[in-house]
């Protein structure tokens, strides 16, 4: 899993404190931190040991979100050709297509003139 935690605060929502600290994946006896600031964003694997340091003042708004692949895996090597998706079928899925045609159809509706 790869994680993406987003601050939301704004830089006039002061805080103090809420560090993020991160375990070294080849020596555990090592740490990193970093601090977290109004707007910052961090994308990390899901895997990897952290932890947030206390709040001392104010508060912290974030939007934490888990990014997957298929059977919650995400691959670290590229999909074989066969089992890759074209772009019309990553993003509209059988939608994708009129009747069996190569024509892409647009998910969009028109809700039309009347």
């Amino acid at each position: 899993v790869i994680t993406l935690n987003l601050n939301l605060n704004m830089p006039s929502e002061d805080f103090v404190g809420s560090s993020l600290v991160f375990v070294d994946e080849h020596n555990a006896s090592k740490t990193h931190t970093v601090d977290f600031k109004a707007g910052h964003s961090i994308i990390h694997k899901g895997s990897l040991l952290h932890s947030a340091l206390p709040i001392e003042r104010g508060e912290r708004q974030n939007l934490i979100v888990w990014l997957f692949g298929e059977h919650g895996d995400v691959r670290v090597a590229p999909y074989d050709e066969s089992e890759q998706m074209t772009p019309a079928e990553r993003w509209w899925g059988s939608m994708a297509y009129a009747g069996g045609s190569d024509e892409v159809v647009s998910p969009v509706c028109n809700s039309g003139d009347g």
